[in-house]
C-alpha cells in the first residue's frame, strides 16, 4: 500500500538531518542565505527541520518566522534552533504555505526551499507569498525541475556518506532513500528556471534578480524582488 503523505513526512523528519553536511545541500543553503542578505524579517515558508532557518538566524539583528504544516518537522527544527542558541530570534508556528498566518506586508524576506513540488495549489502559495512580502522585499525560491531524478541525488549523497563518520549512517541512508523514492512519484509543480521567472514577472508583482539551477541541476533557483 502506498504510504500517506503524512506518513512520508513523519519518516522524512527522522532522517532529513542526514542531508545537513552534504555538499550540494550546503551550497543551496548558502545561496538562499546570500539571496536574503540584509533583510531582517524573514519567513521560512515550509521550514522542515530548520536547516536554512538556523543559518538565517545566525544574524543577531534578524527575526525569522519558521513555519511548516508537519509537527514532527517542527519539533526537530525547535531542538536544532535551541542547540544553535538561535531560539530567541525565531518564532515557530504550524501553518500552510497557501494560507499563511501572517499580516500582509509583514516580512521583507521569503524563503521557499524544496516546498513547491509538494503543494496541492501552487497558485495560492504564490498569492500568499506576494501578500506577505512588503515592496522592496525579496523571495528566494528553489524547487524541483521537470527532469529531477532522485537517483542522481541519492548517488551523490551516498558518495559523501563515508566522510560523515557515523556508524548508524548506512541504515539511516537506506530509510532516507526509500522515502525519497516514494516522494519522486508524488512530485508536482515542476518548473525550469526561466519558466518560473516569467511567471513571477508576468504577475506584475515581482522583478526577477536571478534564475538558474542548483542541487546538482535538479532544482530551479529563482530570486525576485517584490515591486
Amino acid at each position: 500500500m502506498e504510504p500517506s503523505n503524512g506518513d512520508l513526512w513523519q519518516a522524512y523528519s527522522r532522517v532529513y538531518a542526514l542531508m545537513e553536511n552534504i555538499s550540494f545541500v550546503k551550497e543551496q543553503r548558502a545561496r538562499h542565505v546570500d539571496a536574503l542578505k540584509g533583510l531582517n524579517r524573514i519567513l521560512d515558508a515550509g521550514c522542515g527541520i530548520g536547516l536554512v532557518t538556523a543559518e538565517l538566524a545566525r544574524n543577531p539583528h534578524r527575526r525569522v518566522l519558521a513555519m511548516d504544516n508537519n509537527p514532527a518537522m517542527l519539533e526537530v527544527a525547535k531542538r536544532r534552533l535551541v542547540r544553535a542558541g538561535s531560539g530567541p530570534r525565531v518564532a515557530i508556528t504550524r501553518g500552510e504555505v497557501g494560507a499563511i498566518p501572517c499580516a500582509s506586508g509583514k516580512v521583507d524576506g521569503y524563503l521557499s526551499n524544496n516546498v513547491l513540488y509538494c503543494v496541492a495549489n501552487e497558485d495560492s502559495v504564490l498569492e500568499e507569498m506576494s501578500r506577505v512580502v512588503q515592496p522592496g522585499g525579496r523571495a528566494s525560491i528553489a524547487s524541483a525541475r521537470p527532469s529531477m531524478d532522485v537517483e542522481v541525488l541519492l548517488t551523490a549523497m551516498e558518495a559523501e556518506i563515508p566522510k560523515l563518520h557515523d556508524p548508524g549512517m548506512r541504515e539511516c541512508f537506506q530509510k532516507f532513500a526509500a522515502v525519497n523514492r516514494s516522494i519522486q512519484r508524488m512530485l508536482r509543480n515542476l518548473h525550469e528556471p526561466d519558466e518560473f521567472a516569467q511567471r513571477l514577472e508576468h504577475s506584475g508583482r515581482w522583478r526577477v534578480l536571478e534564475a538558474t539551477t542548483t542541487y546538482l541541476e535538479q532544482n530551479f533557483f529563482v530570486v525576485a524582488m517584490r515591486v
